[in-house]
């Protein structure tokens, strides 16, 4: 989620959390965008219930923030580990992946990273999008911050689904991999969202956080 967030913003993503793990428990992670200073993370093995109650969850969400990035892992690359987990923070990024890749050797340095996921945005950050996106195969649903530009970033193809919706007012935005999930989890915090709507396939959405 990003935009203006409170409290009650944050509880519709700790129940995203908890929903999504219907996709995943090898480990749960967050990177937290505050209004000012670096990106906090907080990563642990299993559900979200694990995360959710490790005294790293708590020191992240402190303080007033504009995005926050959660993912659910069930691993396909790499052992089960918290340096394993998503999301990966890099210098100008930080960001989850979706998906299975089919040809990772292809991407920067492959040598340096067990998990796919991690050598993609690795290879995005040093190399650019676009040269990524030209070189690598399999399936793809991508979230990242741009750290640079302050942007919220999404690309996916037709291999992983994206879905997203804002609140009435227009003050915040939702994304999660199943549509029924945002209407359960923001329904529960009595917060009115407008259509949720599938991010376009093979198309770069990037969106500034002021």
């Amino acid at each position: 989620m990003a935009g203006a967030l409170t409290g009650k913003e944050e509880s519709v993503m700790k129940t995203l959390l908890i929903l999504d793990s219907l996709r995943g428990t090898d480990s749960t992670g967050v990177a937290v965008i505050p209004r000012a200073g670096d990106v906090k993370m907080a990563k642990q093995v299993g559900n979200p219930f694990e995360l959710m109650d490790h005294p790293s969850f708590t020191r992240a969400l402190q303080g007033i923030n504009k995005a926050i990035i959660g993912h659910n892992r069930f691993g396909t690359q790499g052992k089960v580990s918290k340096q394993n987990a998503h999301p990966f923070d890099f210098d100008t990024l930080v960001g989850a992946h979706n998906g299975t890749l089919t040809n990772k050797w292809k991407l920067d340095d492959p040598h340096l990273f067990v998990v796919d996921s991690e050598n993609l945005f690795h290879h995005i950050e040093k190399k650019g999008l676009r040269d990524a996106i030209d070189i690598v195969g399999g399936a793809w649903a991508l979230t990242w911050w741009n750290k640079v530009e302050n942007t919220i970033n999404f690309l996916r193809n037709k291999e992983r689904p994206l879905f997203a919706t804002k609140t009435v007012d227009g003050k915040v935005m939702f994304w999660a991999s199943e549509k029924w999930m945002l209407s359960v989890a923001c329904s529960r915090e009595s917060i009115a969202i407008g259509e949720i709507f599938e991010i376009a396939e093979n198309m770069h959405h990037s969106i500034r956080v002021n």
